[in-house]
């Protein structure tokens, strides 16, 4: 009875679907069919998507131990971070940042030139959600800026 009032979606335009729709098609999807939608809703424009995919990388990301299944997931988190911070979501610029900086050893206190891209990148996107006053990026990038200055 109460099925009649279930939302239909409209799979005709992926790149139109919103938080609502991704929520509905994912209580009524299975898992594969479900991630297959949300990549294409993603990769055609869908800024929901996009984010979602984000943010589901970086939980999963966070749980791997398995460095072989982690570079497969952290190409993923790339591509659906960057097309959301492109967007201009600021969690997604905030935590591209944080996946650049992770790629940068400054363990002995030397900045090497091969990981110069990598500063200015994380600066870019950090720089981009501190604008936007993502809380995480306004109190890490003043304790960043002597590594950002090294980069230039």
């Amino acid at each position: 009875m109460f099925g009649m009032f279930k939302k239909k979606v409209d799979l005709s335009d992926l790149s139109k679907l919103d938080r609502d729709d991704l929520k509905e098609l994912g209580k009524t999807m299975k898992g594969e069919r479900y991630g297959v939608i949300l990549r294409q809703a993603a990769e055609q424009g869908s800024v929901d998507a996009q984010i979602l995919l984000s943010s589901m990388l970086a939980m999963l990301m966070r749980d791997k131990n398995d460095l072989r299944s982690l570079q497969g997931l952290e190409d993923e988190f790339f591509k659906y971070s960057k097309l959301a911070a492109t967007s201009g979501d600021a969690n997604s610029q905030f935590n591209l940042g944080k996946l650049y900086m992770s790629k940068v050893d400054i363990s002995d206190g030397k900045l090497y030139s091969d990981d110069h891209d990598y500063v200015r990148q994380a600066e870019y996107w950090m720089r981009k959600a501190q604008a936007q006053g993502h809380p995480g990026a306004v109190s890490v990038v003043p304790s960043l800026e002597d590594i950002f200055r090294m980069a230039h």
